[in-house]
């Protein structure tokens, strides 16, 4: 019986996948290496936490499509501690996996990182001598990322211009909407569903020059002197 782990793929097609991600990490690593992550807004994303690690999580950045680790303990021994406002720094302390979250435990207290959860991560380039370039995922906050939001525009729909000039102008707008309402053309269904046009247009020109291709020379000029002078009156 052939199950899905019996199933092997040939190598050209494990050559292909494996060069489609080396491809993406290097574009990835491209867009983020002459950025400064300290200080550029976006190098700092949203992250979902999909797989639990012994020292650290599994997370997706939904925004540039990057997958990544995120550890909580450093190798200097240090874990990730949370403060009060959220803010994640280093501390001294121990780090404890359980099936669907991961605890850790410092000065500041217990911090837990559930599987699922939404945290904020920075974006880095990492650079190696023997390897080449990796991105870092380090966690700053344990909630979710909330971009810097663009002001929005007060809507003019729904409002009342205020003063007199301003209902005068919504009115002469609302006139000159309603005259070019009026004055636009009704298409038939076939215009509406197909996008075909009226005659005369070159399909009927075509048509009509087919036509008068198949009669005898002496039909075709009587057809052809008949339409002209139905045309010209």
């Amino acid at each position: 019986m052939v199950t899905l782990d019996t199933i092997t793929l040939p190598p050209i097609v494990t050559a292909a996948q494996q060069a489609q991600k080396s491809s993406t990490e290097l574009f990835q690593c491209l867009y983020f290496k002459d950025r400064d992550p300290q200080s550029d807004r976006r190098c700092v994303a949203d992250a979902v936490i999909y797989s639990i690690r012994d020292n650290g999580v599994l997370v997706f950045v939904p925004e540039y499509g990057v997958k990544g680790p995120v550890y909580m303990r450093n190798r200097e021994g240090e874990v990730v501690a949370v403060g009060e406002d959220g803010a994640c720094e280093w501390q001294s302390g121990s780090v404890r996996r359980h099936s669907d979250h991961i605890s850790t435990t410092s000065s500041c207290g217990t911090s837990t990182f559930s599987l699922f959860d939404h945290i904020t991560v920075r974006i880095s380039v990492r650079s190696l001598h023997c390897h080449a370039d990796a991105l870092n995922l380090e966690v700053i906050s344990n909630a979710p990322h909330r971009g810097a939001a663009e002001p929005q525009r007060p809507s003019s729909q729904g409002r009342r211009p205020a003063g007199p000039g301003g209902v005068r102008l919504a009115e002469e707008a609302t006139q000159q909407a309603q005259e070019e309402g009026g004055r636009r053309p009704k298409l038939s269904r076939e215009e509406r569903e197909f996008s075909q046009s009226k005659t005369p247009n070159l399909y009927s020109l075509l048509e009509e020059v087919r036509e008068l291709a198949l009669m005898d020379p002496e039909a075709a000029s009587r057809v052809a002197a008949s339409r002209v002078a139905a045309t010209t009156a």
